[in-house]
């Protein structure tokens, strides 16, 4: 079972065309019927009418994003889908597959002749493809067909009946018709048969298929596109709708109050007309904080003490940005300043009681089996047990836990009324078919190292979302660690990290904003620090050092130098202020850590990043485990974790989990707080010699 994502009360699973295809090689060889349904906004729509058609689409096997409205959705309000699996795409591989496999396939759908004419023009296309029936949709009789099918013994069987009908046929004759493979596939045999063209590849990529087929039938699918888009993308953005509406409530709230309460503040306010003005803004700032905050995706991790920690970070962003707003706005749109703060504390209400009613919703959901959250425990000691119990009583019962994973006991031995699915070592390959959202990690006798691996190994499946440690197992950054709690149990949590392209770009343009207004702000020290080299010793100013970055690949470090030529220069750094290696200048260079201001080049030439893992140099980097090569996922950066909580006062290896952690936990916010916590590091020259 693949990982899914969760939409509107609706399971997708998470795959690419990859993964669709050796789900279906795997589905074949089970021997045993598959249900294939995909869901696009217009299914959605029809789940949400028609109880029925909802069910059996719960009740496939596999379920896939076909429109890239799921897609898009999935990435604003759900665990992101990879990408968009669609049938025609998919075909050319099929064929080729069902070739190599050797999967005798049959037709179904249609009206009288496209079948067959799909059929033909796929075996003059693709030579030695087995296709060993077809049939039109119009069937007098289902029994007929079902005979025929039956006597051809297809592997896979393509119904194109178009939704939800196909859906409730294949599920109705599913167990009777004993194919492994019986996939609803919509409209795909007539584009075979070249009833209808397909729109050309640049549309298909932008997602904007609906388009072309609204142009080629506008009388016939207006409703479908036009308003069943609007409606698909109401139910997805509901929370967005209602936080619009809240966002005015807030605003105009607080003018009002403002007004009648004018006697307090000792003059009256303005009139309304600013404020109108001015309100499409705080409500485009207000979504968008919302949104750079997570507070649109469904957390089922997020503790309500997290989401209350959100919800104080958008009202102190939203106070800043409004008084922005009042700033930037003509004289003659001045804002009082009073009603920003007082639509800070409306904001603050409405947004906690918004969310909490959301939550209750998201807990009746949890309770009928919704969207339920996929869990492993690694470990079967008395911990494993005692979370295991509370996993299971959770008051939303929102863990659906699959198993335990351990060294200790047999595959197969039943624990609690939970099988021991293998050992920690098998783990990994586990989750393919598992299907895990979030691993715990219960077992002390898993040393440090070894679970830091297993954690990457896990990773690396692209399947799990959360890693959570119980108790103090892992000794990484205790003072610092994102803490949770399962029914009073403690966890440090590890979030598979990774940033999305929109905050990709923020922090690339934070690093461009930064190191530009450093470069700046440095340029009248950089001749006497040039002077100050130069007199001190000789040789060049500036001291270039081959280190590895971003996904492995090596680039030039720049620092000014700070030792003598003949040291070599991958020599152990100093650990001491009287370190004779270093030149005179060079101590006070490396105190204030203004050896580093070459690298703000390295940064803007897109090789660094302003926070980050610390730079390594290549033969160490030799030496790395599994683990410790995650710090290649992220640009290295001029300050990071390591630089606020220790700098060279600390061994190697911690500064290693120290930068695991950051990639582990990395967020835009994170980066601030970095930043702005190493002003007083270097100040004051903590751990730097």
């Amino acid at each position: 079972m693949a990982s899914k994502t969760h939409l509107l009360g609706l399971e997708i699973d998470s795959l690419t065309t990859a993964e669709f295809l050796d789900r279906i090689s795997s589905f074949v060889a089970a021997g045993k019927p598959h249900q294939i349904a995909y869901l696009n906004a217009d299914c959605v729509n029809k789940c949400w009418r028609d109880k029925e058609y909802r069910d059996t689409v719960a009740a496939a096997d596999l379920v896939y994003a076909d429109g890239m409205g799921v897609v898009w959705a999935s990435r604003l309000f759900g665990r992101p889908l990879p990408e968009r699996v669609n049938a025609g795409d998919l075909l050319p591989d099929l064929c080729q597959l069902s070739i190599e496999r050797g999967f005798r396939l049959f037709f179904l759908g249609g009206e009288p002749g496209i079948a067959e004419t799909a059929a033909e023009k796929l075996r003059q296309q693709y030579p030695g493809l087995q296709i060993v029936g077809t049939c039109h949709g119009f069937m007098e009789s289902d029994e007929d067909v079902l005979n025929q099918i039956r006597e051809a013994k297809p592997d896979i069987l393509l119904v194109g009946m178009g939704a939800p009908r196909q859906e409730l046929w294949i599920h109705k004759y599913k167990e009777s018709l004993n194919v492994s493979v019986i996939w609803g596939v919509g409209g795909l045999l007539d584009y075979c048969a070249e009833k209808f063209t397909r729109a050309p590849v640049w549309m298909r990529k932008m997602g904007m298929e609906w388009a072309y087929r609204l142009a080629l039938e506008p009388k016939r699918l207006w409703k479908r596109y036009l308003v069943g888009n609007l409606v698909f993308g109401c139910r997805v953005a509901s929370l967005v709708l209602v936080d619009m509406v809240l966002a005015s409530i807030a605003w105009l709230a607080a003018y009002i109050t403002r007004d009648y309460a004018w006697p307090l503040f000792g003059k009256p306010l303005n009139e309304l007309a600013p404020y109108l003005y001015a309100l499409p803004l705080i409500v485009i700032t207000w979504v968008v904080i919302c949104a750079s905050l997570d507070l649109y995706r469904r957390h089922l991790s997020r503790t309500p003490l997290e989401e209350l920690a959100a919800i104080v970070k958008m009202v102190g962003l939203l106070l800043v940005s409004s008084m922005a707003i009042s700033f930037l706005l003509p004289r003659e749109f001045e804002l009082g300043r009073s009603v920003t703060f007082l639509t800070a504390g409306y904001s603050f209400l409405l947004l906690t009681l918004s969310r909490y009613a959301w939550n209750r919703i998201e807990g009746a959901m949890l309770r009928e089996g919704i969207g339920r959250v996929r869990a492993v425990i690694v470990g079967t000691g008395d911990m494993a047990l005692q979370l295991a119990e509370r996993l299971q009583r959770h008051p939303e019962k929102k863990y659906e836990l699959q198993g335990f994973f351990s060294d200790h006991k047999e595959p197969g031995t039943d624990i609690s009324g939970y099988p021991v699915l293998g050992s920690s070592a098998v783990l990994p390959d586990s989750l393919t078919t598992l299907g895990t959202d979030e691993i715990f990690f219960a077992d002390p006798s898993l040393e440090k190292r070894d679970l830091l691996n297993l954690v990457v190994a896990c990773g690396e499946q692209g399947r799990v979302r959360q890693f959570n440690v119980v108790t103090d197992m892992f000794g990484v950054i205790t003072g610092q660690a994102g803490f949770t709690e399962v029914d009073e149990v403690p966890m440090k949590v590890l979030r598979t990290g990774g940033l999305t392209s929109v905050q990709r770009i923020i922090k690339r343009s934070i690093d461009i904003a930064f190191a530009s207004a450093m470069l700046l702000m440095s340029l009248p020290f950089l001749p006497f620090i040039v002077l100050g080299i130069k007199l001190s010793s000789p040789g060049p100013v500036v001291f270039q050092q081959g280190r590895i970055g971003l996904n492995g690949d090596s680039f030039t470090m720049f620092k000014f130098r700070t030792m003598y030529v003949e040291v070599n220069e991958y020599a152990e750094a100093p650990l001491q202020p009287d370190d004779p290696r270093i030149i005179p200048i060079g101590r006070l260079l490396r105190r204030t850590s203004l050896d580093e201001l070459p690298q703000l080049w390295n940064v803007l030439k897109g090789e660094m990043s302003m926070v980050g893992p610390r730079p390594e140099m290549p033969f160490i980097v030799e030496q790395y485990e599994p683990w410790q090569r995650r710090r290649f996922d992220v640009k290295p950066g001029i300050t990071g974790l390591w630089q606020i909580l220790g700098r060279k006062d600390l061994p190697l290896h911690a500064n290693l989990e120290y930068d695991f952690y950051y990639i582990q936990n990395q967020s835009i916010l994170f980066d601030l707080i970095i930043l702005i916590k190493t002003v007083p590091v270097v100040i004051f020259g903590k751990g730097a010699y």
